[in-house]
């Protein structure tokens, strides 16, 4: 191999400073397009819940509240009070509806909310809440 083309060549550049920056720019990028793809998800979910709204009972549909439930747990680390208004709502229509399903999962959600703002008593309730009635829905 010619002396030009070695790494020996380039006695500027320490090796070691050299891997971590090709680590860091490998982490960025794949770090942005994780977000990138996050955005878009979210943005489908938006589009489908617009869709179903259009309809005349898309409040008793479980499809939409399943939506719901979907898109607050894609805001759970990028908009908590988005996370906390979209399962408030998750809920409130599952028990109108006697959704059972849908309201296990806000039940989830908001334990997640109140997890990661250190409210771990509450979370806690809410995770046992949503593992009962998870069980009960398992035995039908």
């Amino acid at each position: 191999m010619p002396k030009h083309l070695t790494y020996k060549a380039l006695p500027l550049i320490p090796k070691r400073n050299t891997t971590l920056f090709l680590l860091l720019v490998i982490s960025l990028f794949f770090g942005s397009h994780d977000i990138r793809g996050q955005r878009t998800l979210r943005d489908s979910l938006r589009n489908k819940i617009e869709l179903l709204k259009k309809g005349k009972d898309h409040q008793s549909n479980p499809k939409y509240i399943d939506l719901l439930n979907e898109l607050a747990n894609k805001y759970r680390f990028v908009k908590e009070d988005s996370l906390l208004y979209l399962t408030k709502r998750a809920l409130a229509l599952s028990r109108t509806n006697n959704y059972a399903f849908g309201e296990c999962k806000a039940m989830y959600n908001l334990g997640g909310y109140h997890s990661d703002n250190g409210k771990n008593q509450k979370a806690i309730s809410y995770y046992s809440q949503a593992l009962k009635l998870a069980d009960s829905l398992q035995k039908k």
